[in-house]
């Protein structure tokens, strides 16, 4: 029993997964308890014979990885579809059930045989469809025709190029009826008035490549040009320049890979040589990002990138992306420059690499049945992806696809983007039309937060607004404020954990204060807008607990024409004065006057009243130059005297028509570099993205970020944001240079109730060549 008794000890200590993945299980043979995040495995088998003893594990999903959190010795029956890999020493438990697909969890065996140790936890979806069996495929890619939700699957064989749909039927004739292999398709390409689509194919027989024109309208595809090489092409590849909207090919040999220029004339198709360039390496792939102006190789010894514009391309050296063996490559787009190259491995996994940071993400392998053959690893040898989503007869597809050739089957094998993206902590975005990619749309730099709050406890609507306190003597004991409009308040510590809770009514917006005198001691104040009887709600902070009390002298009745929602705090660092902003639905802003009563509670008086002109709720006061920022949310950004007596003269800092933002405009927020300078940002709600102006001056407008997936971190992007914040002041070890807080209207990651993401704001900072000051207390 040793080896039994030792292999218990070592899970125990809390062997870690080395390849990460999860998702939600739900119960088969194995159950996993979403409240817990525990996954619970029943029976795993030692040995594959009918009296091997087996065990029961208990693992749970924290911190964005797996861990053993128990092991123990199971006289249950013998899982049929575990199996042990005696040359490997590898046991391989594929019958842990999702909604997803099937996962696989692996444990090693070591060679004396006294340890079992927890290799990983991997997805291995299922295909969804099965098509063009028996043809002698050689490849495959993806076709959506221009306004169509019927994707076509164009599988290459030795025979020609054949179209099918995603429920696996043949249509129409083969497009191409020579000998295929490497096939890309670049959209939008103008002929004879309409749209229509360029397919490259690499015919190894003739040794050329043939360049086809997709009629959306006929699906016809007639010969647009060949380009002979007079040697077998290994990989081919399309690339079509944003900088000057030109279109080219690359062409690999065994020898050398030559960049040519596509011209087209009228209705018809020049070809010019550019560039050739020699290869030491063994290419089997090839695919170019026209957002970043790169074409990647992919080879038995991992993937290169080169410049993809022509005097980059005959100038500058290739780098390294990965050393990860690549079969083949595709890419995963959507419409703001977000996505990830993919690479089929030589060990038939598909990993992921960011498009905008190079980051290598784990990936998932594909399982065909309960019991898969070890031997099996290299069967997969052809990719392509389709983000869209698209028509299927089970709607399998409705967040994309991705094929797969199967070359031991003979077949094209379709698998669900969605499923896969869930388990893998990747993106969705199914309405990324390929007939339409381009990164214009959207300019806004990607960043990524690495924090997440705990969920706020009510579904539906109900995050909305957060702000920063800032612990007077320790970072790391600051706090961050969350507004959960139907019910309360939320109070977090640094670490996104829930410290208190207050059951206040709906509390739609919040804002706070430093060193208000109340009595003899200068303490931090809140307000937050009360939805519920159309109130101030006004709190102090107890630096020793971190907890919120409420202050307030009496009901702070606002006594608007609508429901109170937005709110901001002032203070006149002349005067000495603190002052308190609200607005309503209708556009009605009221400015009021706090005072201490003189016995330990906080007075209001209303000091100025104005009309935006329509809905409004997100505002900020900058304290040192005495402005009033305030989004009438589908007009403009304003700015106002913050002064009580300054009247109703305001300047438009931006303009939903025209201007940088999408309306709503809804949060707004100011980082302080000094007294003077700094940075106003907008939560630009029609298009996920923030933008950001300069503080004071003209207000020049700087540039816009967008939050996306920290995959890594198992923390999801940003949508629909509502309220923001940001300090320049760090938060503890995990934000030295400051942070940003959004509101996030979707929480996926995991799947759950509403709640907020913060950003380092050096993230934010060096994408958009913004400055930072930690140093500076406002």
């Amino acid at each position: 029993m040793l080896f039994y008794r030792v292999g218990l000890w070592v899970l125990l200590q809390g062997v870690l997964v080395h390849d990460i993945w999860a998702s939600t299980f739900s119960p088969r043979a194995n159950v996993f308890v979403a409240e817990s995040q525990r996954l619970y495995l029943p029976a795993i088998a030692a040995y594959p014979s009918a009296n091997a003893i087996t065990y029961q594990a208990e693992l749970q999903w924290s911190e964005a990885q797996w861990r053993v959190t128990h092991l123990a010795e199971n006289t249950a029956t013998l899982s049929a579809s575990s199996l042990y890999d005696v040359s490997t020493g590898q046991l391989l438990i594929p019958t842990v059930a999702t909604t997803q697909g099937q996962f696989a969890v692996r444990l090693g065996v070591n060679a004396t045989h006294d340890a079992l140790n927890l290799l990983d936890i991997k997805p291995h979806p299922r295909p969804q469809q099965v098509l063009a069996q028996g043809l002698n495929v050689q490849g495959v890619q993806l076709w959506l025709p221009a306004r169509s939700q019927q994707a076509r699957v164009l599988v290459s064989t030795t025979t020609g190029v054949y179209p099918f749909d995603l429920d696996g039927n043949r249509l129409g004739d083969v497009l191409y009826a020579h000998h295929s292999g490497a096939m890309d398709i670049r959209y939008r390409i103008s002929f004879a008035g309409q749209w229509v689509s360029l397919l490259a194919i690499a015919d190894e027989a003739q040794q050329q490549v043939a360049l086809l024109r997709l009629d959306p309208n006929t699906q016809e595809s007639p010969l647009w040009a060949n380009l002979p090489l007079n040697k077998k092409p290994e990989a081919i590849c399309l690339y079509r320049s944003r900088k000057t909207n030109e279109h080219y090919l690359f062409t690999i040999t065994s020898q050398d890979m030559t960049q040519w220029q596509l011209n087209f004339r009228g209705e018809s198709l020049d070809i010019t040589p550019l560039i050739t360039r020699p290869l030491t390496l063994a290419a089997t792939a090839c695919v170019a990002d026209d957002d970043y102006g790169q074409v990647y190789v992919g080879s038995d010894q991992g993937i290169s990138a080169y410049p993809a514009e022509p005097e980059a391309f005959a100038s500058q050296m290739a780098t390294v992306v990965t050393s990860h063996a690549s079969v083949d490559l595709s890419f995963y787009y959507t419409n703001y420059g977000a996505g990830y190259l993919l690479s089929l491995t030589t060990d038939g996994e598909v990993i992921a690499v960011r498009r905008d940071d190079g980051v290598v993400l784990n990936g998932f392998g594909v399982m065909e049945d309960e019991t898969p053959d070890f031997t099996r690893k290299n069967q997969w040898a052809g990719l392509a992806v389709m983000p869209r989503g698209v028509a299927a007869a089970r709607n399998e597809f409705a967040q994309g696809v991705i094929a797969l050739w199967d070359r031991q089957a003979d077949a094209i094998q379709l698998l669900s983007w969605g499923d896969v993206a869930e388990a893998m902590y990747w993106l969705v975005e199914p309405t990324t039309d390929p007939n339409s990619w381009n990164m214009s749309n959207s300019q806004a730099v990607l960043v990524r937060p690495t924090l997440q709050t705990q969920p706020v406890n009510t579904s539906g609507d109900a995050a909305d607004d957060p702000a920063i306190w800032l612990h007077p003597t320790h970072a790391e004991l600051s706090t961050l404020l969350g507004t959960q409009k139907q019910g309360g308040l939320f109070v977090y510590d640094s670490s996104g954990n829930v410290i208190q809770f207050l059951a206040d009514g709906r509390l739609n917006n919040i804002d706070l204060r430093y060193g208000f005198l109340l009595g003899e001691q200068r303490v931090d104040i809140v307000a937050a807008t009360n939805r519920t009887d159309n109130s101030i709600s006004l709190y102090r902070i107890d630096p020793n607990n971190r907890q919120l009390e409420s202050t307030a002298a009496e009901r702070v009745s606002v006594m608007l024409n609508e429901e109170v929602y937005g709110v901001c705090m002032y203070h006149d660092k002349t005067a000495d004065k603190y002052y308190v902003f609200v607005n309503e639905f209708g556009g009605l802003v009221q400015q009021w006057l706090l005072s201490d009563n003189g016995h330990g509670a906080i007075d209001t008086t209303l000091v100025r009243t104005f009309d935006v002109g329509s809905q409004t709720e997100g505002c900020v006061v900058d304290d040192y130059l005495g402005y009033l920022y305030i989004g009438e949310e589908d007009v403009a950004i304003w700015r106002y005297s913050a002064q009580p007596d300054a009247g109703t003269e305001r300047i438009a800092i931006d303009q939903a028509d025209g201007g940088f933002f999408s309306a709503d405009v809804e949060g707004l927020a100011l980082y302080y570099l000094n007294e003077t300078e700094g940075y106003l940002i907008a939560s630009s709600q029609g298009n996920n993205t923030y933008t950001v102006y300069e503080r004071g001056g003209e207000h020049r407008y700087l540039g816009a970020f967008r939050i996306v997936n920290e995959e890594r971190l198992g923390i999801d992007g940003v949508t629909g944001t509502d309220g923001i914040d940001v300090t320049n002041r760090p938060l503890g070890d995990a934000f030295p240079l400051g942070a940003f807080i959004a509101q996030d209207d979707v929480n996926t990651l995991p799947r759950a109730f509403q709640n907020f993401k913060v950003v380092p704001w050096e993230h934010i900072a060096t994408r958009l060549n913004l400055q930072m000051n930690p140093a500076f207390k406002p």
